[in-house]
């Protein structure tokens, strides 16, 4: 209840920040909430390239440049990112050494590096259905979510989706990528 509470309050002051700041400002501090939701260790936020229809990161925290450069654009069935984009659901990975999502040598080499040994890949989708992104966290250890933590996840992932929307319908496409 008290964890309820407190992701409540982020939620509340988190929509209040969305308001005057850049898209990519709020992202972050979205990314900060799904962070400490999730107690994870690592998090990034993807938006859909409308070009390509792959997931582009724009917000993270704790990643270095391989890891970034190696998952600069996810393409469905790539990893829990593109297999949650494939599949517009949540996506949660207990040990990406052992998931068959993670058969490539290099991706394990590549999140092991990283530090990453569990994921989450939560869709932020579009009052309409359309996949608009995607928040995902990381742990450095072994870890599955929690039943309460999607659940606040899912609220986050709700109010993020809601601002991108607004923020793109405010200024047009051209939203998504502004700073």
């Amino acid at each position: 209840m008290a964890e309820d509470l407190v992701a409540a309050s982020h939620l509340h002051s988190l929509v209040s920040t969305f308001n005057g700041h850049s898209l990519r400002f709020a992202l972050q501090k979205a990314l900060a909430v799904a962070i400490e939701i999730a107690h994870a260790d690592l998090g990034n936020i993807q938006l859909v390239d409308a070009e390509t229809g792959a997931l582009r990161i724009v917000a993270h925290r704790g990643f270095g440049r391989e890891f970034l450069r190696f998952f600069r654009q996810v393409h469905p069935q790539q990893g829990a990112c593109g297999t949650a984009l494939q599949s517009r659901s949540r996506v949660i990975v207990q040990d990406v050494t052992d998931s068959p999502i993670f058969g490539d040598a290099k991706t394990i080499e590549v999140l092991l590096a990283a530090g990453v040994r569990a994921v989450q890949s939560t869709p932020l989708l579009g009052e309409s259905g359309e996949l608009l992104g995607m928040i995902s966290t990381h742990w450095r250890m072994p870890r599955r979510l929690q039943a309460s933590q999607a659940i606040r996840l899912d609220a986050l992932a709700q109010s993020v989706s809601r601002f991108i929307e607004w923020r793109a319908g405010a200024r047009g496409p051209a939203a998504y990528e502004s700073n």
